[in-house]
């Protein structure tokens, strides 16, 4: 096969791939959106799953609210290196599961509204938790009330980031070379 049919069919499958990347974005859109002033959204649940790496272990944190109300959380962990993972902790309205890091813990009068999470880190010295609270503490959040200091903490200064930056943009076919401070 010649070269120049060989580019041109693999021109073909990157545009049927694109193709294909836009209709599951679209189908995402299409997804029930939920939405806090929506009466039906009311008494849906809120759930939120972090999957985290620190430097000696991999998690996984979930978390589903009703009403400022925890249904349920769960914290995974797996050390770096290694197949397995462990419990450190599965919760329920009904029922608590602690793993062997946390035996002893007692969490019989804890309150549905206080995520074990922070009552372990709150009350004991357990280096899991310590690990998973000090990633959590570390996030950088972005205030949308002030753009000034989003824009401080968006935009690289680096020559060379803002370089890869908006070739990774040239790639997703977003039309932005250049931004001002």
């Amino acid at each position: 096969m010649s070269k120049i049919l060989t580019s041109q069919l693999d021109m073909q499958e990157l545009k049927n791939d694109k193709k294909t990347i836009m209709k599951i974005m679209t189908a995402a859109d299409l997804k029930e959106k939920y939405h806090k002033f929506d009466i039906r959204c009311k008494e849906l649940l809120s759930n939120f799953d972090v999957l985290f790496k620190t430097k000696k272990r991999e998690f996984k944190y979930q978390l589903s609210l009703l009403h400022n109300q925890i249904v349920e959380e769960n914290l995974y962990m797996r050390r770096i290196g290694s197949k397995d993972a462990e419990i450190i902790f599965e919760r329920s309205q009904y029922e608590t599961f602690l793993g062997e890091d946390l035996e002893g813990i007692v969490v019989e009068k804890l309150k549905s509204a206080m995520p074990l999470l922070s009552h372990v880190a709150i009350n004991y010295d357990v280096d899991a938790i310590e690990d998973v609270i000090t990633w959590f503490s570390d996030i950088q959040i972005l205030d949308y009330d002030n753009s000034i200091k989003d824009r401080q903490n968006i935009f690289p200064k680096d020559d060379k980031l803002k370089k890869t930056m908006f070739a990774v943009f040239r790639e997703m076919d977003v039309n932005i070379s250049e931004f001002k401070d």
